[in-house]
C-alpha cells in the first residue's frame, strides 16, 4: 500500500552502490529506514542530495507491516533550509539535534505531538536569530521531556539538588551525578522555556549543562551510545 506523510531525515548510508538506506522520522509511522534503489546513479544522483540528514521531506511510502526495512516511493523537499545548511554553527547544531534523535528513538509509531516538537525546533533553528548557542542543552531537555523523562518532580527551596541517574530534586546530593544548585536551577528553567533562551553567566555553565544532558540520557535511554557531535560544537561555538 502507498500512503503519503512527512518526515525528517535523521541519517543515511550507502547500500550497495547506487542506493541508500534512509532513516526518517516520519509523522504518521514513526521512525522508519527506507531502502531507495538507484538513487546514487548518474541519471538519479540529483535527488541523492534531498535525502540527506536533515532535510523535511514530503513522502510517498510503501508501507508495510512487521518489515524493518520499508521502500521509499517518491519524495521532494517539504521545506528548503534558508540558514542551516550554510550557516555552520546552525548546521552544527543541527547535527547534534539529529546525532541525539538517532540515539533516543526507537519506536515504529505515530507519535504527532514529537514529530510536532522536532519539526518546530528545526524551523526555528533555521528560521530565527535564536540563541545558537543554548539551543542543544534546551533541545535536549525538552526532548527529554517529549520521550517522558521529564524530571519526577519540582526545583524549589526544600528540592535544589538534581540527580541525573534519579531524575529527581532533593534537599541534598544523592551521588556522584547529582548537579548544584546553580545547575539544577538551570535545568528547571530550561524545562519551562518555549524557545531556547540564554540563561547562563558563563560558557562553561552552557558546556557543563551539555554533559549534564548527556549523562541523563545515557542514563534512562536504554543503550545510548557516546555522542560524536558535541566535540565538533564545543569548537565551533568557542
Amino acid at each position: 500500500m502507498i500512503l503519503s506523510t512527512q518526515g525528517i531525515v535523521l541519517h543515511t548510508l550507502k547500500y550497495g552502490e547506487t542506493s541508500l538506506i534512509c532513516r526518517i522520522y516520519t509523522e504518521k509511522f514513526g521512525a522508519v529506514s527506507y531502502i531507495v534503489n538507484g538513487v546514487r546513479s548518474s541519471k538519479s544522483i540529483g535527488k541523492a542530495v534531498l535525502l540527506q540528514a536533515g532535510n523535511i521531506l514530503d513522502l510517498e511510502v510503501y508501507n508495510r507491516e512487521n518489515k524493518n526495512l520499508q521502500h521509499l516511493k517518491e519524495y521532494k523537499l517539504a521545506y528548503l533550509y534558508q540558514h542551516v545548511s550554510y550557516n555552520i554553527v546552525k548546521t552544527s547544531v543541527c547535527l547534534f539535534m539529529l546525532e541525539l534523535l538517532n540515539n533516543t528513538i526507537k519506536e515504529q509509531e505515530a507519535n504527532e505531538l514529537l514529530y510536532d516538537f522536532i519539526i518546530q525546533s528545526a524551523l526555528h533553528l533555521d528560521q530565527t536569530s535564536c540563541e545558537d548557542a543554548s539551543f542543544p542543552v534546551w533541545f535536549s531537555i525538552q526532548l527529554s521531556k517529549q520521550i517522558g523523562y521529564e524530571p519526577g518532580n519540582e526545583f524549589d527551596n526544600l528540592h535544589p539538588f538534581f540527580s541525573l541517574k534519579e531524575g529527581l530534586f532533593h534537599h541534598t546530593p544523592q551521588d556522584e551525578y547529582s548537579i548544584s544548585k546553580t545547575y539544577s536551577k538551570y535545568w528547571f528553567d530550561v524545562l519551562q522555556q518555549d524557545v531556547p533562551k540564554n540563561i547562563y553567566e558563563k560558557n562553561i555553565e552552557r558546556r557543563e549543562m551539555l554533559e549534564a544532558v548527556q549523562i541523563y540520557f545515557r542514563y534512562h535511554i536504554e543503550n545510548f551510545r557516546a555522542l560524536k557531535s558535541p566535540a565538533i560544537l564545543q569548537q565551533v561555538l568557542s
